[in-house]
């Protein structure tokens, strides 16, 4: 790597650089600092400063048995601002960043990208209206609110992804989440013209440890055998729930979500057939909601090969049938 500019110690007022610069040892900036060009955090290395302004690139560095450490009031990323969490080259197995920001801004145009088996932690919030990607079989937890109003976000297989604040996780752009990820919060919303896309498949469930509320925009599971696992309450007000199915598979197999506390329905269930309805379709029925709580609400409206559909409880547990035409 070309390493024109290399600062270490103590910097003592605001500073603006447009190269590449190089922190390979411990980094105090008592005021703001503003990088045009690529920030390189050494693994292991401890940077604190007043605030970040990413016009660049912040690439940090990490290694098995030390923790790399970003301290900030800030983290302002404008433009085509990219932030990479990475391992060192050779490293196998997990490796650890800690990263404590008042506030995360991320414009539209920028990125976020933490590489598979790197485990991070972010004290603040996050507010990003650009592109997050977590790499998979992970930790990452924000001890804030984080905020998706746009933007996509990419969650990869085994992450858990934990959000502290009160607010919880709010999505509002293009999140697309593999299998066994688990989600931590209070609440996870999905809001505005925001979409949760399923991509899990057989045996490898998404799980919410806390409410799901689909205040608008659309959850969709793609898989056949994906299950959307929500240990706690499902509300659904003018939102979509779109659940594949096949004809074809059992007389009609389907994806479906799990609810152990109480599900409230509104909004709209839309079915999405994976295969052509066989000459002779007998019209089975399927389940494609399990409520072990509390059940209230119906669907307003509904797409798809759909006859009649509603609640039909049992002991324990109440599942919403859908009869396919």
């Amino acid at each position: 790597m070309d390493i024109p500019d290399l600062i270490i110690g103590s910097i003592s007022t605001g500073n603006t650089f447009t190269a590449t610069v190089l922190v390979d040892e411990n980094l105090t900036v008592t005021e703001s600092i503003s990088f045009y060009g690529t920030l390189f955090v050494d693994a292991g290395v401890t940077l604190t400063s007043g605030s970040i302004i990413l016009y660049g690139n912040l690439e940090i560095e990490t290694a098995v048995g030390v923790t790399t450490t970003v301290d900030a009031s800030l983290l302002d990323m404008v433009d085509a601002a990219n932030l990479s969490i990475t391992q060192e080259s050779g490293v196998f197995g997990g490796t650890f960043a800690a990263l404590a920001f008042d506030t995360v801004y991320m414009a539209a145009g920028t990125s976020w990208e933490t590489a598979e088996f790197v485990s991070a932690t972010l004290t603040g919030s996050v507010s990003s209206q650009g592109s997050i990607t977590f790499g998979g079989q992970h930790d990452i937890t924000v001890t804030g609110n984080f905020t998706q109003t746009s933007g996509a976000m990419n969650i990869g297989t085994g992450t858990d992804l934990t959000v502290e604040g009160l607010t919880g996780l709010k999505l509002g752009g293009m999140t697309s989440v593999a299998g066994f990820v688990t989600f931590q919060a209070t609440e996870v919303e999905v809001f505005g013209s925001g979409v949760m896309e399923l991509l899990n498949g057989t045996q490898a469930d998404v799980t919410v440890n806390g409410d799901l509320r689909v205040s608008s925009g659309t959850v969709r599971l793609t898989d056949i055998f994906g299950i959307l696992q929500i240990n706690g309450n499902y509300q659904q007000f003018i939102g979509t729930l779109d659940i594949p199915f096949a004809y074809t598979l059992f007389g009609g197999g389907n994806s479906g979500v799990i609810v152990s506390g109480s599900a409230n329905l509104g909004g709209k269930l839309q079915l999405t057939a994976l295969d052509e309805r066989p000459v002779g379709f007998a019209g089975n029925t399927i389940a494609v909601l399990s409520c072990f709580g509390s059940f209230s609400g119906d669907f307003d409206t509904t797409e798809g090969p759909i006859g009649v559909t509603g609640w039909v409880p049992a002991t324990g547990v109440a599942n919403y049938f859908v009869q396919l035409i």
